[in-house]
């Protein structure tokens, strides 16, 4: 059983699991919000099947995007995992709480579970879970103030 797929505000439920995901507390016009706030998913009778309070997405918001490096990569599959990594590094600086709502009402930013549960006719099914929020990369700049890319390897010449 899986409960995967791609959640956006404004979308009408989910066929599958009759979910839809919503902005409870916030307004796209002021781009202000209410401190009780949440992001959540709703079933067909409007009960909250999961709710994430603006409280602690501010939190993790503050520390971990406050001034942001995103680096392109490409993993090769084939054989032995390979990774490799592109030299133009896109910077964002100015992440504003008010931005990550925005994006989240626009569907720039959905939510993406990664939930499923398996082995459900033997007698021990396991969970597995992951939920997390994704931003395609063509929308990050939508999340930040400012956003520059540098070149990493002028960049390390420079320095050396």
């Amino acid at each position: 059983m899986n409960f995967g797929d791609v959640y956006k505000v404004g979308k009408q439920a989910h066929n599958r699991t009759g979910l839809r995901l919503m902005l409870d507390g916030f307004n796209a016009e002021t781009r202000k919000y209410a401190s009780a706030g949440a992001i959540q998913l709703i079933d067909r009778k409007d009960n909250v099947a999961a709710s994430w309070p603006f409280a602690k997405l501010l939190d993790h918001w503050k520390t971990k995007h406050a001034h942001a490096a995103f680096v392109p990569s490409q993993a090769s599959t084939e054989g032995e995992r390979r990774y490799r990594f592109g030299r133009g590094i896109l910077l964002g600086e100015g992440a504003e709480f008010s931005r990550f709502l925005h994006a989240v009402n626009e569907g720039k930013i959905y939510y993406d579970p990664g939930i499923k549960l398996e082995g459900i006719s033997t007698g021990k099914p396991k969970t597995k879970a992951r939920s997390q929020f994704r931003v395609k990369s063509m929308d990050l700049p939508a999340l930040y103030e400012t956003t520059r890319i540098v070149d990493a390897c002028k960049e390390a010449r420079g320095r050396s």
